[in-house]
Formats: C-alpha cells, structure tokens, sequence
C-alpha cells in the first residue's frame, strides 16, 4: 500500500506531520486538502511547498483562516485581488474578532511568515483599512461596548500610515489625528509622497 492510499487511515498527528512535510508531491497536498480532519489543512496552508493548485484548492474552502494563512505565506502576493476579495469579504469581521491576523496579512509581515507578503496588499484595500478602522474606533468609543487598546490603536495606525502602498489622501485622514506619534508617522509620510 503506498502512502496516498492510507492517508484516510492516518490519525490526526500523522497527517499533521505530513501536511508540515515541505516536500510531499502534489497528489497527496490534494489528498489532505480532501480529507476532513481541518487542522491538517492549515498546517498545510503555512507549508511553503505546496502546489500553486493546492493553494487555489485551499482558497476555495469556506472561511477567512486558511486565506489569511496563504496570504501570509506570499502564494498570492503577484495577486492583488486575493487580497481585495479577502477584505471585502472578510475584513471587518477580522479586524474585530482576530486584529493580530489582519495585522499580519495585511499591514505587517511577522517574522514567520513571507517577508513581502503584507508589503504586496493593494493601495485601495489600505484606504479602505484606515477608514473601516477609524469608524470602527469611533462607533465602539461612543457606546463603550468594545475599544481597541490606546496603544492597539496607535499601533495600528502608525503601520497604515507606515505601509509602502499608503497613499497621500490616507495619510493626509491619518494626520488629523490627536495622538502626537500617529501624527508625525503621518506627516514624513505626507513629506514623503509629496
């Protein structure tokens, strides 16, 4: 029996261990992506040598986490519109729920992950960042039910406005803000798109 044919009796450490493998062949990356143990899909969405079909396969699946993991990996940097479709169909649900992944897919690469994978996200999906992220600020503000942490804030801000791909308008939005930090990140960037 060759290994493709017992990955339906593997047990679940098995096929962690195999979707971590960095140089299975094609055949059996799809036959995990096939097998309904999930946290062996997402170890083998942080695996750097899956197939560029295994990663469409895997981005198909339902949910934000694998995308985020495959973003974050930099299989779909040369593809600005994985990033918008993540965005618009899952942004507002990360940014509440799961900021420390939007960061990391989005604003700022993390050690781990693909050095230029966040560098690659489109201009238009930072514009829309800095606005969701601000409204999102001033609605939990003015009920009290939910806020970031001032320095989660500034933070955030300061990599917006710090992003390669920031454009002067949003820049120009970040400037008016009251914090003196997120300020002056935002006016070297104004001096810098000028």
């Amino acid at each position: 029996m060759s290994l493709l044919e017992n990955i339906p009796n593997m047990i679940n450490s098995e096929l962690n261990g195999l979707a971590r493998n960095r140089y299975i062949p094609e055949d059996i990356q799809l036959a995990i992506v096939a097998h309904p143990y999930r946290r062996a899909k997402d170890h083998l969405s942080w695996n750097c040598g899956i197939t560029t079909r295994t990663a469409d396969k895997l981005w198909n699946r339902k949910g934000f986490v694998l995308k985020c993991n495959l973003i974050a990996q930099g299989f779909y940097k040369d593809q600005p519109e994985k990033y918008r479709e993540l965005y618009m169909n899952h942004g507002k649900r990360l940014m509440k729920n799961s900021m420390w992944r939007f960061n990391g897919v989005f604003l700022e690469s993390h050690y781990y992950r693909s050095p230029d994978s966040s560098s690659a996200c489109p201009s238009d999906v930072i514009d829309a960042i800095c606005t969701d992220f601000i409204a999102v600020q001033e609605n939990f503000n003015s009920n009290r039910s939910y806020a970031y942490s001032q320095y989660f804030y500034k933070n955030t801000l300061r990599k917006i406005v710090e992003h390669k791909n920031c454009t002067l308008e949003t820049a120009v939005k970040v400037s008016t803000s009251e914090v003196p930090e997120i300020r002056k990140a935002a006016f070297k960037k104004i001096s810098e798109l000028s």
